[in-house]
């Protein structure tokens, strides 16, 4: 599929360039008009179209990405897919702006052409200059997720069809899921920044598939809503707790398992409604 483009190209230039002697390829190439041949119009559209499939595939698959790691991570840092998202977007500008450019190209305004030139440039270049100081300053970007990892839909259905180890959740989920939250509740092992599924479930003794599937299908939340759910509701005892009176909020979200004060603050007002100072202030 990826080179059907650069078939289409062949096929399209063969009668009048691969298939002709050496003299009518030199003609063929000193044509005054170059642009306005056919064969190269149909090369421009070609490209354009895979650019815009890739574009397309491109954002489906960062939202594959964005779902993953929810399922999968409990550190709000892992969440990079923003910047995937922002290299895409920026390229898909930088793309439209070339198309335009090449609309002009076979026009007859050259003028008009060669300051098209000009901005398309200047953009690649800033391009450029974006993606090296974003690999400067955010060299955790380019931490690695496992490829191997599924989304739980697809677990699901590959259960289904093969009938795997899964299939035992579904008549001992009840009691998987309090045997899951009394461990919570009395190990506190969200209170590791670096939780993910990967590292409960060995911590269980469990296979990661059926802890992903637990959390993720049964309880219908993501692995990153389940953990902080817990921090939020120790971050909420500490903040109101007399011995952590002195204590300010950045220390009590470290404490529980947070590594930014930002997504501390999402996370505390989608589930206690109010900010962290607002709530201490309440109690």
């Amino acid at each position: 599929m990826h080179l059907l483009p650069w078939v289409l190209n062949i096929i399209a230039f063969t009668p009048r360039y691969f298939a002709v002697d050496f003299d009518a390829k030199w003609v063929f190439l000193n044509t005054v008009n170059y642009g306005g041949l056919i064969e190269i119009q149909i090369s421009y559209i070609i490209v354009h179209l895979q650019i815009l499939v890739y574009l397309i595939l491109s954002y489906k698959l960062i939202k594959k990405y964005k779902t993953l790691l929810l399922e999968n991570f409990s550190n709000a840092s892992l969440l990079n897919y923003k910047w995937l998202f922002q290299f895409v977007t920026i390229f898909a500008i930088e793309s439209f702006v070339a198309t335009l450019k090449n609309i002009v190209r076979f026009s007859a305004d050259e003028t008009f052409y060669f300051y098209s030139q000009l901005v398309t440039s200047i953009l690649a270049f800033g391009f450029m200059c974006w993606i090296v100081l974003k690999a400067l300053h955010n060299s955790e970007l380019f931490r690695g997720v496992d490829s191997k990892l599924q989304l739980v839909k697809d677990l699901i259905k590959k259960d289904i069809s093969n009938n795997d180890e899964l299939t035992n959740i579904n008549t001992q989920e009840n009691e998987k899921i309090i045997e899951l939250k009394e461990y919570m509740l009395s190990e506190e092992p969200y209170l590791d920044p670096s939780l993910s599924v990967s590292s409960l479930a060995n911590e269980m003794k469990i296979p990661d598939k059926e802890l992903s599937v637990l959390i993720n299908h049964y309880l219908n939340q993501h692995f990153f809503d389940f953990i902080n759910e817990y921090r939020i509701e120790k971050a909420k005892k500490l903040l109101v707790s007399i011995e952590r009176k002195e204590h300010t909020i950045l220390e009590i979200l470290y404490e529980v398992g947070f590594n930014s004060k930002s997504s501390f603050n999402t996370a505390f007002k989608k589930y206690a409604k109010v900010t962290p100072t607002e709530y201490r202030k309440k109690q």
